[in-house]
């Protein structure tokens, strides 16, 4: 998380994580992690925490979920 998720994403406020930020975020991981397993490992902690702010009502829904999110 600390190295892969907060400098990209850390600053944003939760709800301004939309569709299009986490498919640039994706690219960026696709251009400096080549093992596939390991971005899906960061993508799956994201949208762990994406989850639990949707727990507790922070975000309608999680928008690692939106059909444009394509996962590796």
């Amino acid at each position: 998380m600390r190295l892969h998720i907060v400098p990209h994403l850390g600053q944003l406020p939760l709800r301004s994580i939309t569709a299009a930020e986490l498919r640039a975020h994706m690219a960026t991981l696709e251009a400096t992690v080549p093992s596939v397993d390991y971005r899906r490992g960061i993508l799956s902690e994201l949208s762990s925490i994406l989850e639990a702010a949707v727990d507790d009502k922070q975000l309608a829904r999680n928008p690692m979920r939106a059909k444009s999110v394509r996962w590796p």
